[in-house]
C-alpha cells in the first residue's frame, strides 16, 4: 500500500508543473514522507506558506493536485505560495498581504524563547 502511495508522490512530481492536473485519489498524506510536507499542511491551514528556495515548486505541485490553485508573490524579499490565480498586474489584495504578515509574525515568534509579560508593564513598585 505504502509503495504505491509513494509511486503516486513521484509520478506527480515528476511530471512538468504545466502538465499537473487535478487527481481526486491523491490523498494529503501521500507526501507525508518528503522535507516540504510542513509546508503542504501550513498552506493548507492557513492559505499561504513559504517554502522557497528549495521545495518551492514541489509543494506548488502537490498542492495544484489536490485542486489548489497557487501562485507565488514576493514580499520583503522573501517568497510566499499564495491562494488563487496569480493577477495580471501583478498586485496583491489586502487579505495576500494579511496573510504573509501573520506567517511571519508566526515564524518569528517560534524562533524567539518564550518571553514572560506582566500586566503591571511600566508600574512602579
Amino acid at each position: 500500500m505504502d509503495d504505491t502511495r509513494n509511486e503516486i508522490c513521484r509520478k506527480v512530481l515528476e511530471t512538468s508543473f504545466e502538465e499537473v492536473q487535478e487527481e481526486v485519489f491523491f490523498r494529503a498524506d501521500n507526501s507525508q514522507n518528503e522535507p516540504w510536507y510542513e509546508e503542504f499542511r501550513i498552506y493548507r491551514k492557513l492559505g499561504v506558506c513559504q517554502p522557497w528556495p528549495e521545495p518551492g515548486l514541489e509543494v506548488q505541485k502537490a498542492l495544484n493536485v489536490r485542486d489548489y490553485p497557487t501562485h507565488p508573490a514576493e514580499r520583503n524579499g522573501k517568497t510566499y505560495l499564495l491562494t488563487g490565480e496569480e493577477r495580471a498586474d501583478g498586485t496583491k489584495t489586502l487579505r495576500e498581504e494579511r496573510k504573509m504578515a501573520r506567517l511571519e509574525e508566526r515564524q518569528e515568534a517560534a524562533s524567539q524563547p518564550f518571553q514572560k509579560f506582566s500586566r503591571q508593564k511600566g508600574r512602579e513598585r
